[in-house]
């Protein structure tokens, strides 16, 4: 699958994998734009992952993939 200029893993379906664990879906580009977004504003990958309703690991696969690092302690302040 290809994002941009970004070419991401195959899209995984929300069916059981034969080994028995759940496999992850497919980043679409409003995901990507919202994981950017969300390490934009300072968010940690925890709190990333929970925004986005997917697991640490495949946050933290993805970001690898697109180059992306985590910035904690830039959080912007909302008056």
């Amino acid at each position: 699958m290809e994002v941009g200029t970004f070419r991401l893993r195959e899209p995984f379906s929300d069916q059981e994998a034969p080994h028995g664990r759940k496999l992850w879906r497919a980043w679409s580009e409003a995901d990507i734009s919202d994981l950017k977004n969300e390490l934009d504003h300072g968010r940690t990958i925890a709190e990333t992952a929970s925004f986005l309703c997917r697991d640490v690991y495949e946050v933290r696969a993805t970001m690898k993939e697109l180059g992306l690092t985590e910035h904690p302690g830039k959080r912007r302040v909302v008056l």
